[in-house]
């Protein structure tokens, strides 16, 4: 952490030493309400155009992008990606509960004792959610 002048007003801030242009909240703020409003009036841009039109250093547009607070239309192709497996994945998941839960519930209904081994195979029935042999 370094001290440094806001590049935006001048006050003088605390900041990590990996940022290259250093920011108080209000000015980071307020550099990112005019992006927004740019893009909400004109639609996407390439960073150049909006750094340019807008006077804000890209560097600044850059890190908006690495926090996570702008977006490429390539990162929110791969965030739909990412989106649909995690979708996906708690699918297969639900899936997996009920199985489970239907072998369990099964296995409470069978009239093998606890301890006891009879080797008959059973399977589940998940139409009628029975157990079958």
């Amino acid at each position: 952490m370094v001290i440094s002048n806001c590049r935006g007003c001048g006050t003088r801030i605390t900041v990590d030493t990996n940022i290259d242009v250093p920011l108080c909240k209000n000015c980071e703020q307020l550099y990112f309400s005019k992006i927004k409003t740019y893009i909400n009036k004109n639609g996407t841009s390439v960073a150049a155009n909006i750094s340019r039109e807008l006077r804000i250093p890209i560097s600044i547009i850059n890190r908006f992008v690495e926090d996570g607070r702008l977006f490429t239309p390539e990162q929110q192709a791969n965030l739909k990606e990412e989106m649909a497996t995690i979708n996906r994945k708690r699918q297969k998941e639900e899936e997996n509960k009920k199985v489970l839960q239907m072998l369990v519930d099964s296995m409470e209904k069978s009239d093998v004792k606890e301890n006891e081994v009879d080797h008959k195979m059973r399977f589940i029935d998940p139409e009628n959610k029975q157990n079958r042999r």
